[in-house]
Parts: structure tokens; C-alpha cells; sequence
């Protein structure tokens, strides 16, 4: 009885922990483009990385629509104009989501100089 109750308090606390919080409304996250080539010369370079979490440990992964806008949010949260080469990959266990499905979005955030 007591190894129940102590591993139904233990998957409890992992979904607790698991839980994505809510994403900061950054403004500009929906002027960012998707690209797979650049136009331009680019003043910034970095490699960005999102996972986007299931709400539960039952729930389906999270599809490509989902994750997507997390990414151009860290993008323009860094001032970004577009990503360069967004890929999408199941996420596991340490990247951030615990034991719930999750689908790990990464690319390359860039401003083309004017």
C-alpha cells in the first residue's frame, strides 16, 4: 500500500514539474518569417531552441503548428527578423518536459541589415 501511494504521489509531482508554463506575449513574434535560405546580409546569428510540451503524459506530441510559434517568439524576443532552417524532432526526457510528449523545435534567429 505504501509503494502505491508513494508512486502515485511520484508521478503527481512529475507531471506538476512537467507542466509548460504559460508563454510570454512578445511583441513582433508574428512578423518573423521562416526561411530556408538567406536574402541579404544577416547582422545576427544565433541557434535558438524551444520544446513545445504535451499538457499531459497521455496527450499526443505536440504538432510542428504548435511549436512553431514558441520559436519565433524567442526570436523576436532577441530581435529577430526570421529563422533560417526551422527543424522539428520528439524531444526527450531532459529537455525540459519530463515524462509528457514533446516535440523540440530548433533554428537559426537572424535580422537582415538594412
Amino acid at each position: 500500500m505504501r509503494v502505491r501511494t508513494g508512486s502515485v504521489l511520484f508521478c503527481v509531482a512529475l507531471g506538476a514539474c512537467a507542466s509548460q508554463p504559460p508563454a510570454p506575449d512578445v511583441p513582433g513574434a508574428d512578423s518573423v518569417a521562416v526561411v530556408d535560405h538567406i536574402q541579404g546580409t544577416p547582422v545576427m546569428l544565433k541557434r535558438i531552441t524551444v520544446a513545445a510540451c504535451a499538457p499531459t503524459i497521455g496527450s499526443p506530441m505536440p504538432t510542428q503548428a504548435e511549436a512553431l510559434p514558441l520559436l519565433k517568439e524567442k526570436a523576436a524576443a532577441l530581435g529577430a527578423t526570421a529563422i533560417l532552417r526551422a527543424k522539428y524532432k520528439p524531444a526527450g526526457l531532459f529537455d525540459g518536459c519530463g515524462l509528457v510528449p514533446a516535440l523540440r523545435a530548433t533554428g537559426i534567429a537572424f535580422r537582415v541589415a538594412p
